[in-house]
This record gives C-alpha cells, structure tokens and sequence, in this order.
C-alpha cells in the first residue's frame, strides 16, 4: 500500500466513489475527521468544502480516544446515520507511532461501526493504519478504503462531484 494512495478493500456495487449529485445528506463520523489536519484545514472542512452542491453534512465524534465504550457517543453517531443518505465514518490512529503497533482497532471505533451500520446500510469506513487490520464489521459496510496517511485527495476516492 503506497503511503497517501488508499488500498479499496471492498466496494460492493462499486459504491465508490459516490456521486453526490444523488445524495443530499452525508454523516461524517469518527473523531479523526477533526483531528486531522492537512494543509492547515480539518479533514472535516475539506470534506465540507468537497461538495459543489447543495448537500447537508452532519457529523458526530462517535468516541473518546480510550478503550471505554461511550453510550451517549454513539447514541449520537446512529442519530446522524439514520438520518443520512450514507455515512463515512473515520477510524484508525492520530498518531503514526500508534499506526505501526496493532493489527486491531480500538474497541469503540469497531463498536462505532457496528452501531452506525444497524441504522444505515450505506456505510463507508476509511481505515487509517499502517498494516492490515482486523475488521470484525467488514461484510455489514459497502466499502473500505484503507491509507495511512490521508491527504486532500481523499475526495477524489470519496466523492464523484468534488473541487
């Protein structure tokens, strides 16, 4: 897997890229959408920015950056799913140290997805990790695009209608 090129793991019904002209409203879920910075922007605001069209983007965090569950998070990231047309949920690791030490996610970004994809069947999970890791949820979610690092070009394998 080249660094910044994402690894397409599943793309059932080649669901990606998606066209956004066909879709009004996007869930972004996972804390790393927020984190990340690139090229002095959010991941979030260059998600945002991405759409040329009218689209309504919601987002929720989904979890803490512990091992501990937290109800009320992802109570909030299956509101937001459930009321979109698909979700794009982050997980993996902030930090690149981290990245090189596991061949598992935390417990709650795995719980995360599980949880968002019980309300949503258009599920699209961006990996951030250095190797492969174990996906517990893989056949629940249309696509996963794996990296490990993520840049502005992002959109390009998200969204069909981008900048």
């Amino acid at each position: 897997m080249s660094t910044k090129t994402p690894a397409l793991l599943k793309n059932r019904d080649q669901f990606l890229p998606i066209d956004l002209s066909k879709i009004p409203r996007v869930a972004v879920i996972g804390k790393l959408a927020k984190q990340i910075e690139i090229e002095d922007k959010s991941l979030w605001s260059i998600l945002k920015k991405a759409a040329n069209i009218e689209l309504e983007f919601a987002y929720a965090e989904g979890h803490f950056d512990t091992n501990e569950v937290n109800e009320t998070l992802m109570n909030k990231a299956q509101r937001a799913a459930s009321v979109a047309d698909v979700a794009v949920i982050f997980v993996g690791y902030f930090k690149k140290a981290d990245r090189e030490k596991t061949d598992k996610l935390p417990t709650p970004q795995n719980v995360l997805v599980d949880v968002v994809s019980q309300v949503e069947k258009n599920v699209v999970v961006v990996v951030l990790a250095n190797s492969e890791v174990k996906m517990p949820w893989k056949k629940q979610v249309r696509s996963i695009l794996q990296l490990t690092e993520l840049d502005s070009k992002i959109v390009n394998f998200l969204f069909v209608n981008n900048l």
